[in-house]
């Protein structure tokens, strides 16, 4: 997928800029990767913050993955909480 290092390079400001837009009071640091099928992962760099307190910002999350990197007809999914060993 092309696209993959734009995402993973500049996704992680996009959504600290989307959370403080939203008056977010949560830790606005992450990482993004996606995988070799072209799915994202976003994770909080703090692991104090429990993804559950993000689960309100995913829609707004995922608008602007589909607003910074269309991806013709596909849609990006939104969100969700992903599985961790954690």
């Amino acid at each position: 997928m092309p696209l993959h290092n734009g995402i993973a390079t500049t996704f992680p400001d996009i959504a600290a800029a989307t959370l403080t837009n939203s008056n977010c009071l949560l830790h606005i640091g992450f990482i993004a990767k996606v995988n070799n099928r072209g799915a994202v992962s976003l994770t909080g760099t703090n692991p104090n913050t429990l993804v559950e307190s993000y689960t309100p910002y995913f829609p707004a999350l995922t608008r602007h993955l589909n607003q910074f990197f269309p991806v013709r007809d596909n849609l990006w999914l939104t969100f969700t909480k992903g599985p961790t060993a954690i």
